[in-house]
């Protein structure tokens, strides 16, 4: 993958029939998707977007997560202070934290950021989650 920008559409013209002398590619002029992330250009103002809602709504389908209550804008829930679960967790949902804390960590790696101090927290309880965990998992999914 590769951008380029020219004030001059001739310039941009020149350099991509220059590169195809030399290298197999395709043209696909304004990138929409890249390795599953969407790429939303704001031409008026100058602007790029990337967004991974259709990752995030396929998590929220494979892990059947409610989403009947309106959506929040925080990551996590308000007031929540995670603390570390006294019980024993199963080792089926311990599996099951461990995916969705492991699908929450990539987003805040790529995309959003804002999701990355909450990724970070959900992973301190990654050996034995407690039910407020998964929970916090889901809300912040």
């Amino acid at each position: 993958m590769s951008v380029y920008r020219s004030t001059r559409e001739q310039d941009a013209e020149e350099l991509i029939q220059k590169l195809k002398k030399t290298y197999k590619f395709r043209d696909l002029r304004q990138l929409q998707y890249f390795l599953g992330i969407r790429i939303i250009h704001d031409i008026d103002n100058r602007q790029i977007y990337m967004c991974q809602d259709g990752y995030v709504d396929k998590l929220i389908k494979d892990y059947k997560i409610d989403t009947s209550s309106k959506p929040s804008s925080m990551p996590v829930l308000q007031n929540q202070n995670l603390i570390k679960y006294e019980g024993e967790a199963h080792a089926e949902r311990i599996q099951m934290y461990w995916k969705k804390v492991g699908s929450i960590s990539y987003p805040a790696n790529i995309t959003c950021p804002d999701i990355a101090k909450t990724a970070s927290n959900l992973a301190e309880f990654l050996i034995n989650p407690a039910p407020e965990h998964e929970e916090a998992a889901d809300h912040c999914l």
